[in-house]
Order: structure tokens, then sequence, then C-alpha cells
């Protein structure tokens, strides 16, 4: 008995297949289509018979084709299969859609074929796309903008010329921190299975995070408290958790004017489950309780309109909201008017992970570190791959006192030179204008005798959470966003050559 035969001899399920708002196709166990609702055939633009009688894998892009073909290995089995894919069209377009697999059996139990369903992903592979390329072209200016005002700080004498350069890299610091929330709202409307959930130490992270507002605080005369709690461990996406601290603790510096911001970690009980609680006090302004929810939907502030006191999009606290219910956690807040507030990230509590050998050998690396790149007699030799003259003198200009530095404005001259020299790291831009990109010259460079394991961290304005993974698949080993601080750069480098 066919497969069509079998599913659809049922008359209800007809029904439903030819009323969803999903493409359907059905294909015997070689993968030959045998039937297709209207649904699909109208997202092929094909007819019916145009795709009846034909592979699936016809319709499928040819670079496609190993993502699909790997899904196949494991049926037929009772798991479903999800990945994102492109179907082709007339003309040699082509079109996305999200794919789920799944094997279907006879009475007896014989696989007899497979259920393929089909999502229409356009408009949000297109909003990633646009957001991809706006994160990208407005990183690039700014990783220039704010690297050559952070070294005319630390150049100019001149008190009122200072003042300026300071001017610059913080707006420039706005600007950023309004476009890495922009970037944090649309990876959270997208694929959400590309998360990363990880055991982590909560006050350790919080640790390495609290050096990044001092500065802030100092700056207003107000204390900044935070006392090391390890050993209380959360499964976590490592991103999100950073970026919710980055907004609970830059919230209470804004809006504390006198006194103190203080960061505490605490474990307790929360609907019957062991739960560790971040708590950010601070004895800033307060919140009024008709306003207390108001502060977690999209795009809204408690002063808003011309004569808003504050600064901001707006968006801050609800993306932290939407990100610690990913977590399967969740913020509250506990607030009086003039008398400051308390934000609490709850997280549930996961057991320590154990060590294996190679992390006690990291351990044992970080407890000892390079003092410095300059102190090495022999100084490394980095390859610096970037199109951009502005960002590739600023480069130099950061790493000339501490290694050696040869340079490549695309990706050719990058191969040409590492075939004729043995370079310690290399940091290697993605977008290289015309020609070949950086993607591509890193898969050529690793087939260079001596290259498969040698670092390559991408410097690059892409900063999706899709970018980071394709980065990653394509064989680069860390990542370092524009723009970026002089002091992160150099002690990345200090990380990978450790």
């Amino acid at each position: 008995m066919s497969i069509n035969h079998h599913v659809l001899s049922n008359a209800l399920f007809k029904q439903i297949v030819e009323t969803a708002n999903e493409g359907v196709i059905l294909t015997d166990s070689l993968f030959k289509v045998e039937f297709v609702n209207k649904m699909m055939a109208g997202f092929l633009e094909k007819t019916e018979n145009e795709i009846i009688g034909h592979p699936i894998t016809d319709f499928i892009v040819e670079e496609d084709l190993l993502k699909f073909n790997q899904s196949k290995t494991s049926l037929p089995s009772k798991s479903i299969k999800r990945f994102e894919i492109r179907f082709i069209l007339a003309k040699g377009a082509f079109t996305w859609g999200l794919i789920s697999t799944s094997a279907v059996c006879d009475n007896e139990g014989v696989f007899i074929g497979n259920l393929c369903m089909v999502a229409d992903i356009n408009d949000r592979k297109l909003k990633s796309t646009l957001l991809s390329n706006i994160s990208y072209e407005l990183r690039s200016p700014l990783n220039g903008i704010m690297g050559f005002s952070e070294l005319l700080t630390e150049m100019v004498r001149d008190s009122e010329h200072s003042k300026m350069a300071k001017i610059i890299t913080a707006s420039g610091k706005k600007l950023m921190t309004t476009l890495n929330a922009i970037m944090d709202l649309a990876d959270i409307d997208g694929d959400n299975s590309k998360l990363h959930f990880e055991t982590h130490d909560v006050g350790e992270l919080i640790d390495n995070l609290i050096k990044r507002y001092f500065k802030d605080a100092q700056k207003k005369g107000i204390k900044l408290n935070f006392l090391l709690q390890p050993d209380h461990y959360a499964i976590i996406d490592k991103t999100f958790f950073e970026r919710i601290i980055d907004s609970l603790v830059d919230n209470a510096i804004k809006f504390t004017h006198e006194g103190s911001v203080s960061i505490s970690i605490s474990v307790g009980l929360n609907d019957n489950l062991k739960t560790i609680f971040v708590n950010v006090k601070d004895t800033g302004i307060g919140i009024a309780p008709e306003n207390q929810r108001i502060i977690f939907n999209e795009f809204r502030q408690v002063s808003v309109g011309f004569g808003r006191e504050y600064e901001g999009t707006g968006i801050g606290l609800s993306l932290s909201k939407r990100m610690a219910l990913m977590m399967k956690g969740s913020i509250k807040v506990e607030s009086q008017l003039g008398l400051g507030s308390t934000f609490s990230l709850l997280l549930p509590e996961a057991e320590a992970p154990k060590l294996s050998v190679s992390a006690v050998i990291n351990q044992v690396a970080e407890q000892n570190p390079l003092e410095n790149p300059s102190d090495i007699l022999n100084k490394p030799l980095i390859l610096v791959v970037e199109d951009n003259r502005f960002n590739l003198e600023l480069l130099e200009i950061y790493l000339s006192s501490y290694y050696q530095v040869d340079k490549a404005i695309d990706g050719l001259t990058a191969i040409r030179l590492t075939s004729s020299k043995q370079y310690d790291v290399i940091l290697m831009d993605i977008n290289l204008g015309i020609g070949m990109d950086g993607l591509r010259a890193t898969k050529e460079i690793r087939n260079i005798p001596g290259y498969r394991d040698i670092p390559v961290i991408a410097v690059t304005g892409y900063t999706t959470r899709e970018d980071k993974d394709k980065l990653q698949a394509g064989g680069i080993n860390h990542y370092l966003a524009k723009p970026f601080e002089k002091k992160k750069l150099l002690q990345l480098l200090t990380e990978v050559l450790s």
C-alpha cells in the first residue's frame, strides 16, 4: 500500500492537510513526492502535478542538500528533524522554509515514507538579513569613531580637547548600547533553537562583568558594591545572562544620583523550586506602584515625551524579562518612590558540573596568564585582514607595541601571506568588499599546511546569533564584535596565545 493511499484514505485527515496553514509533502521511503497540498504547491509556485512523482531533492537548493540528506540518516525513527532550508523557484530564485520531517509507518510498524511540514519563514529571514547588514554597516564606522576617540583621550593633554574626545567616546557607547538592544530583540524574535545553554557559576560571571561598571558609578559619585559568591550554578545562555545583568546594573546607576548600587546573590525557594536570586539594589529615584508593570512593556518608560528626563529606547527591561523567561527564570521588582529599587533575576539552581581534565588544565592556565604580550622576547606574529583602511590603521596602532603585525586588505592577499609565513594568530574581518569574503578566505587558509589549528578571530560587525553560528561552522575559533576597546582586544589575544 502506498503512503498516499494509506494516509489520505482518512477523509478527515485529508481535509486537515488541505486546509493547513503550512505546506505538506508526503514522500515514499525514497523521498519521491506522492502528495503535496495546495499550500505547498503555491509556496513552490508550481502545480501539484509538477511536483508529484519527482524526488523532493529536485526542489531544494543544491547548497542545502547536505543539510536535508543528513536528516535522512536517522529515518525511520520517531524523532522529528527541523531545519531551515531553501526551496528552488523559477529563474534561479529561492524561498526559505522551516521543514519538519518525520517517518510514517503502516499499521504493522513498517516504514513506508515521510511526512514533511514546511513553514514559510521568508519574512523572518529577510528581517534577519536586513538587521545583520544594518549591524555591520553601523559597527564598522563606529569601530573607527570609538577607537580613535579612545586614542585621542589618552594622547591629548589640553583639557578642553580631552573633554571633546571623551564626549565622542561616550556618544559612541550610547549608540552602541541602542544597537545591541535592537540586535538582541532580533535574536529573541528569531530561531530560538540556536540558544546555547550551559551550566555556569553565576557569581563568577558577575565578577567578570562588574569591572565595566565601576567607571560609570565613580563618575556619578556613587558606590558600587559586589561580594563574590561562587558555587551557585544555573543552566543559562551566557550571552542572555550578561545582557540582563548589563541592563539591570546600567539602569540602577542611571537612576541613582547619590548613595550606592549593590549586587548580591542569595538562594531560596520560588514555587517550591530551589532558586538563585541575583539582586540589583539601588538608592535611586524609585518607581511608583502604578508604573512598576509599565517598565516591562516594550518601548515604554515612566518618563516619556519631549520632556522626558532620562534617555533610552525603553526595551532594556522588556528584553531582560523575555530573556529570563527563555532561561526558565523571571524578573521581579520591589520599589518605593524616592527610596530606591531592587530588581531580582530569578534562575533555577543547578548542580555544579563535574570538571573534566581539560577544564582543570584551563583553570591552571587562567591562574597563570601571560603578564603582557610585550614581555615576550620574540613577539608573536599576527596577520590582520581588514578592507576598511581606518579600522586597519586602528588595529595596527593597538597591536604594534605588543606584536609583529602584517596587514592584508583582501582574502587573496591573506592567502598569499599565509602561504609564505607562519602566523600565530589571524584577525579576520568577514565582509571584505568585492571578491572573497573572510569565511571563504579562512576555509582556504585552513587547507595550507600548518594552519589547521591556528587561531582565527573574527573581527566583525556581523553580530546576530545566526552570524556567530555561521562563523563557527566556517572555521572561526573566536569572535570580537565591532566596535571594541583596545583592552578587550589585547585581553582576547593574551588568552588565545596562552
